[in-house]
């Protein structure tokens, strides 16, 4: 899959390569800002909470 997408970027003109990896980048940044803040979520609240149901939510991330 990657190396089919690598020949679909090569055969792009520029202007499209430049415009389809600020877009790849945007969208792996916000997955990693996702992650993070349901990593930040679990550490937190992991002890805190009286809730079982709240806490095996956080377990299964």
């Amino acid at each position: 899959m990657f190396a089919n997408y690598w020949i679909y970027l090569i055969s792009l003109p520029k202007e499209e390569q430049v415009n389809q990896l600020i877009i790849l980048l945007i969208s792996v940044s916000v997955l990693f800002i996702i992650c993070g803040i349901i990593l930040f979520l679990k550490l937190k609240f992991k002890d805190k909470i009286k809730n079982k149901f709240f806490q095996k939510f956080l377990e299964k991330f």
